[in-house]
């Protein structure tokens, strides 16, 4: 049976979270087999308050950080990361950069709320420049973007606009298996209308 979890709204919450090290090491209990993300991390959140109006303070750090998805070839290097708790009920993106190794750029902006332990809202600002977002044998791909998101944890809403700058796909021999070869059956048996000359 899933695990069920219940606090009463006016029951007091005293919590904190202390991490610094190799962000690699949590990232291997994470169920995305993907993703790769390694890198500094320096964790120290703290909350208080009641379950109906929960308080957090502290930050949450990420230098040094490189990021990979294995699937898409999508790459994010020189990835730094702040979030910051300032004792409401909010946990603030204050920075998020990162490159493509290749000269394209990322970053964002964002928030975290909590008016409701259980059910947090969030929105968030992305913008990327030159960025080589696809990175794949087969084919890559470098965009600009900006783009917004917001919702909750039961549903989001994403918009913006996507403006690609440069495609490439590779097809070289990767067809080679596939082709089905034709027999071509000449029809008029070279009785047909003869080439004018000049």
């Amino acid at each position: 049976a899933p695990l069920a979890v219940s606090i009463a709204p006016a029951a007091p919450l005293s919590a904190r979270l202390y991490w610094s090290g190799e962000v690699g090491q949590l990232w291997g209990l994470v169920p995305l087999p993907e993703h790769r993300l390694k890198g500094l991390l320096t964790a120290d959140l703290r909350l208080s308050g009641t379950a109906a109006a929960p308080v957090a303070s502290g930050q949450v750090t990420l230098t040094g950080g490189e990021y990979e998805h294995l699937r898409f070839g999508t790459q994010l290097r020189k990835l730094e990361l702040s979030l910051v708790a300032d004792g409401t009920r909010r946990l603030r993106l204050d920075r998020l950069t990162a490159s493509d190794g290749k000269g394209g750029r990322l970053s964002g902006t964002g928030e975290l709320r909590f008016d409701e332990l259980w059910a947090p809202s969030f929105d968030a600002k992305l913008e990327l420049h030159d960025f080589l977002a696809l990175r794949r044998d087969d084919v890559t791909a470098s965009v600009d973007a900006e783009l917004t998101l917001d919702g909750n944890m039961s549903r989001a809403a994403a918009k913006g606009v996507i403006t690609t700058r440069q495609i490439e796909a590779r097809v070289d021999n990767t067809l080679s298996s596939d082709v089905v070869k034709l027999d071509v059956i000449e029809v008029g048996g070279g009785h047909g209308r003869q080439p004018v000359e000049p």
